[in-house]
C-alpha cells in the first residue's frame, strides 16, 4: 500500500471547499455539499491501522438532507435545505481507506457482516446547527456538523464509539446579497473539520490500535 502521509503537507481530496447553491421554491435555497476535504497529516499516525474494516453506509446517511435548516432564519427565511449525502459517502470512504489497511464498503439499512472483515465501522449523521450572536451592527454566525461513529467487532461488540463535530469559523452573516456565498463556505468548512477531527480520533484511538494488535497476535497464533 502506497504511503499517503507526508509530514508538513496537506492532502487535498477531491473538490475542496466547494458547494453548489440552487434556488429553491418559496424563497428557499438548497446548498449541495460537494465531496472532498483537506487532511492535515500531523493529525494522523504514519501507519494505517492493520485491520480489514467494513464501512457500512445506511440509506439515510447516503441521502441525508437537512430540511428547514436554521440558515437564514435571522432574516425570516427558514425554508433552506442542505444536501449532505454525496459528500458524506465520499468523505467517509476516502477517510476509511486512509486509516485502515483494507476497507470494504456496504450499503443499506441492514448491516450484514461480510466474510473476512475484522470489524465494522458505521457513521451516522447526528446534527447540523447554525449559531449566531449579535456583534455591533452585524450578526456573527458559525455552522456545526456532527457525526457519530461506531466500530464493532464481528460479534457486534463495540470497540470504540464517539460523536465528533466540526465547527466553522464565526463570520459576519453579511448583507443580503452576501449571505448565500458566506453560508456555503462555512458549511463546507464545518464538514471539512468534522472529517478531519474524526480521522484524528480514529487514528489515535488506543482502543482501536490495541484491538488491531490483538487480531494480529491471534492470526499469528493460528498460523503457528
Amino acid at each position: 500500500m502506497k504511503n499517503l502521509f507526508y509530514p508538513a503537507r496537506i492532502i487535498q481530496l477531491s473538490l475542496v471547499g466547494l458547494l453548489v447553491v440552487t434556488a429553491g421554491g418559496c424563497g428557499g435555497i438548497t446548498y449541495i455539499a460537494k465531496p472532498g476535504f483537506s487532511y492535515h497529516n500531523n493529525y494522523i499516525e504514519p501507519e494505517p491501522i492493520d485491520m480489514i474494516v467494513q464501512l457500512h453506509l445506511s440509506d439515510d446517511f447516503q441521502t441525508k438532507t437537512v430540511k428547514g435548516a436554521t440558515i437564514g432564519t435571522f432574516f425570516g427565511r427558514n425554508r433552506d435545505t442542505v444536501q449532505f449525502g454525496p459528500a458524506l459517502v465520499n468523505n467517509s470512504t476516502e477517510m476509511a481507506h486512509m486509516l485502515f489497511r483494507e476497507v470494504l464498503v456496504s450499503r443499506g439499512n441492514r448491516l450484514e457482516v461480510l466474510d473476512g472483515v475484522d470489524a465494522t465501522l458505521e457513521p451516522r449523521f447526528e446534527n447540523f446547527l447554525q449559531n449566531g450572536i449579535r456583534s455591533n451592527a452585524f450578526m456573527q454566525v458559525c455552522e456545526t456538523v456532527a457525526l457519530s461513529w461506531v466500530l464493532k467487532d464481528r460479534q457486534g461488540v463495540t470497540i470504540w464509539s464517539d460523536t465528533i463535530s466540526g465547527t466553522s469559523d464565526m463570520t459576519n452573516l453579511g448583507m443580503a446579497h452576501e449571505i448565500s456565498a458566506r453560508t456555503r463556505r462555512r458549511i463546507q468548512q464545518a464538514l471539512d473539520q468534522t472529517f478531519t477531527n474524526a480521522g484524528r480520533a480514529i487514528s489515535k484511538s488506543r482502543k482501536i490500535r490495541q484491538f488491531a494488535e490483538s487480531i494480529g497476535k491471534t492470526d499469528k497464533g493460528k498460523k503457528d
